[in-house]
């Protein structure tokens, strides 16, 4: 059973000073630099080990209101990762490299996906669940082949971190399971 330090050391962390845009018209993805006091670290139940050279996607599942945005956002801030709250968006075809160019610009987007591509940054999205509710079954369908589709190059560690609970990490997982490098990870104790 891996900790949270354990997750972070497996963790691409980012080395290139990469800058949000700022305006109005900037999708909400946040860059977390403020620790969070309260903050406990917490281990989890895996169903496989992460490989290196494998694993692409780590999905973290739990219930309810028992600190899964609290435990993204951790991730976040640890290894300086984009985190994309689902509940903030439309997600459908072509969002997560639609709202990456957005946020990033023309000259740091694309080298933001091939950080992710490469393995040496990561993208962490949170609240799936809420993001399929807003999305719909068709559009959330289409984010979720888009996910499947930049997950299919293995790379030297995970670089797409999807925090989810109930029934959508369930379908999240039938989705993944198509990619060799996929890895549930359960929050250990919060179901208790």
């Amino acid at each position: 059973m891996p900790t949270f330090e354990e997750l972070i050391a497996s963790l691409p962390v980012v080395s290139e000073d990469l800058v949000l845009l700022e305006g109005d018209h900037i999708p909400p993805i946040r860059r977390i630099t403020s620790p969070n006091p309260r903050f406990v670290p917490l281990s989890f139940r895996d169903e496989r080990a992460i490989t290196p050279e494998v694993t692409s996607v780590v999905l973290i599942t739990a219930p309810a209101a028992v600190g899964k945005s609290t435990v993204a956002s951790e991730i976040a801030r640890r290894i300086d990762a984009p985190l994309l709250d689902l509940s903030l968006f439309q997600v459908g075809h072509g969002f997560i490299e639609g709202t990456i160019m957005q946020a990033y610009g023309r000259r740091q987007g694309p080298d933001v996906l091939d950080a992710v591509d490469n393995g040496t940054a990561a993208l962490i999205f949170d609240a799936l669940d809420e993001g399929e509710v807003r999305a719909g079954s068709s559009n959330f369908e289409a984010f979720m082949i888009d996910l499947c589709a930049l997950c299919q190059t293995p790379r030297p560690r995970p670089t797409v971190i999807v925090l989810a609970r109930g029934e959508t990490a369930l379908l999240a997982e039938l989705y993944l399971e198509t990619q060799r490098g996929f890895l549930r990870l359960l929050c250990r104790g919060l179901f208790y």
